[in-house]
């Protein structure tokens, strides 16, 4: 794993199933299978859309909440660290 302040790489060998079991929250691109794993595991997670062209209701989500731009993902996550403080 290479660490700075703001990003961590972690090399490919690491399983999603194992990161995603280590983290309190996740926040995947669409459409992978780590955020339907969180979902699974109970854990807090959406599928972040820089670009705004992913439509909210896109079936490939799973019923995922699909967050776009940044105001909004950071919203996303203040809402998301709440639900791990009760």
């Amino acid at each position: 794993m290479v660490k700075n302040k703001k990003i961590e790489l972690i090399s490919a060998e690491v399983s999603a199933c194992r990161l995603v079991k280590q983290s309190s929250i996740v926040i995947s691109m669409p459409f992978t299978s780590t955020a339907i794993l969180a979902g699974q595991l109970g854990k807090p997670t959406c599928y972040y859309d820089p670009t705004g062209l992913v439509q909210k209701n896109d079936r490939a989500a799973h019923g995922i909440p699909i967050v776009s731009g940044i105001e909004e993902l950071k919203t996303w996550f203040i809402q998301a660290q709440k639900t791990l403080n009760h």
